[in-house]
């Protein structure tokens, strides 16, 4: 069989949303002969590198110091790769050029986020200006995770290379049987708790405080009330939350379980789960959520309204509305009830296409190409 190499592009390989699609696509294609490394442009090792070497890969530590760029065109000569996907939000302009200069035949840039959280200073206006036009220059094929990624990333939409292509999930990873009261009992929650969940690493666009408040606003009311939040901490945003907890009475109620390998298992005991980020590319913990069959109180950021559009069972609010319209939709959502097989949320998620399988075929059609020497179609 031939062999394709592919160089992806992140900033660390840590547990995300972006990482764990990414790897998922790697799982589904490497029996087709595609070999992926990936390149850290933070130069610090990551806990999902194992994962990328267990699949045949390397994962090379590059920081943006003096010089980087010399040895960025060292490794594409050195490795000859075949595709460069760079998942860096614009700063791929800078990438795909330097992968044009080496010869790649397939060049992508995959937008996943609606914004780079850097504010709208003139310096950045600037910089994802010159961005743009290197992307648009240099890119033989755009990515975008959403409608929503690709028109806030202002590329050109009307441009053959550009295509929407939703994340997929491993839907096959919610239809095993669980016994609820026994995951219940391991994290410390009671069997009867109307469980509120949320997952989500600590970083300011994920709003931990605002959730927070919400939830002590409907637990007042709802005295057999539980949150979970799950994701990585270890930031200035994870200790704003825990000392919003001490102080709240409610840290026998609100459960901090950081990094977890068990996401789809812990979202099937939950009741209602709670997202309020401020801006995403596609929300990949809401989708998780709907294919755990969770009715759902999310921010009203388009991603989200994307998402609400193909499935039921999302419920969209501004994050401007007041806090009482926040605890009425969670209350709302309990009414909604889980589907506790969720084979039809699941179901709507493929027809949606928002399935690794379906991600995975996209993305083989776009590399495969490569191994002609000419860049995708």
């Amino acid at each position: 069989m031939d062999e394709t190499r592919v160089l992806h592009v992140f900033g660390r390989m840590q547990p995300g949303g972006a990482e764990k699609r990414t790897l998922e696509i790697m799982h589904h294609l490497r029996p087709d002969g595609f070999i992926c490394d990936v390149l850290a442009l933070s130069g610090l090792p990551g806990s999902l590198d194992g994962e990328v070497e267990a699949l045949g890969g390397t994962v090379h530590l590059l920081p943006r110091r003096r010089g980087w760029r010399g040895r960025l065109r060292a490794l594409l000569h050195e490795r000859r790769y075949q595709v460069v996907h760079s998942h860096v939000h614009f700063f791929s302009g800078v990438l795909l050029q330097e992968a044009a200069a080496a010869g790649v035949p397939v060049r992508i840039a995959h937008i996943r986020g609606i914004d780079d959280g850097k504010g709208e200073g003139l310096w950045r206006r600037l910089y994802r200006w010159w961005m743009r036009r290197l992307i648009d220059r240099y890119a033989t094929r755009i990515l975008a995770v959403s409608r929503a990624a690709l028109t806030c990333a202002r590329l050109p939409t009307d441009d053959a290379r550009a295509t929407v292509l939703y994340n997929g999930l491993d839907l096959g990873l919610f239809t095993c049987a669980i016994d609820r009261a026994a995951v219940r009992a391991r994290i410390g929650l009671p069997a009867q708790a109307r469980v509120v969940m949320n997952v989500a690493n600590f970083t300011p666009p994920k709003n931990h405080l605002f959730m927070l408040r919400v939830f002590a606003a409907f637990a007042r009311d709802h005295v057999e009330a539980h949150l979970v939040f799950i994701g990585r901490g270890g930031t200035p945003q994870e200790q704003e939350a825990l000392a919003f907890i001490a102080q709240s009475g409610l840290a026998s109620r609100i459960h901090v379980l950081g990094s977890r390998d068990d996401v789809p298992e812990l979202l099937r005991v939950a009741d209602v789960f709670l997202f309020a980020s401020r801006y995403e590319g596609l929300p990949g913990a809401l989708l998780e959520a709907c294919a755990a069959g969770l009715p759902c109180l999310a921010s009203a950021i388009e991603p989200c309204r994307e998402v609400a559009e193909r499935l039921p069972q999302v419920v969209c609010l501004g994050l401007e509305r007041p806090l009482e319209e926040w605890t009425a939709g969670l209350a709302h959502c309990v009414t909604i009830g889980r589907d506790d097989d969720g084979e039809r949320c699941r179901q709507r998620l493929a027809l949606a296409g928002f399935d690794v399988t379906q991600a995975a075929a996209a993305i083989r059609l776009l590399w495969r190409p490569a191994r002609a020497g000419v860049p995708s179609p």
